[in-house]
């Protein structure tokens, strides 16, 4: 029995051992891990903070861009309608005209017809 006894005291001093070793080698890596973490955080910060610096300039350069485009869009639009009414009252005119020849010559014809009738 006393064999035994020193088979499991050595079995049970190496097992220690090996959990006490492998909870250092996890535990140094657990380390490193949350020092790379912070160093991450940090420089995603730093970046984020240069993002912002340098897109304000550029998004304030789009702002005044994109009025400009709503202004010309605008110009525009009121030329078109300025077009569109026109020809409207062109085609109007020409209808009038039109009509108005086409009445001259009824009466025309009817005032001929009237006379040699």
């Amino acid at each position: 029995m006393d064999t035994s006894q020193i088979a499991l005291n050595q079995s049970l001093t190496f097992l220690s051992w090996t959990v006490g070793i492998v909870v250092f080698v996890v535990g140094v890596f657990l380390t490193k891990l949350i020092i790379d973490l912070s160093i991450l955080s940090k420089s995603l910060l730093e970046t984020s903070k240069i993002l912002n610096e340098e897109l304000k300039p550029t998004i304030e350069e789009l702002k005044v861009a994109l009025k400009s485009v709503l202004s010309i869009t605008q110009t525009a639009e009121e030329g078109i309608n300025k077009v569109k009414s026109a020809i409207s009252s062109i085609k109007e005119t020409k209808n009038r005209v039109k009509n108005n020849i086409k009445s001259g010559f009824t009466g025309f014809f009817q005032k001929i017809r009237d006379i040699f009738g």
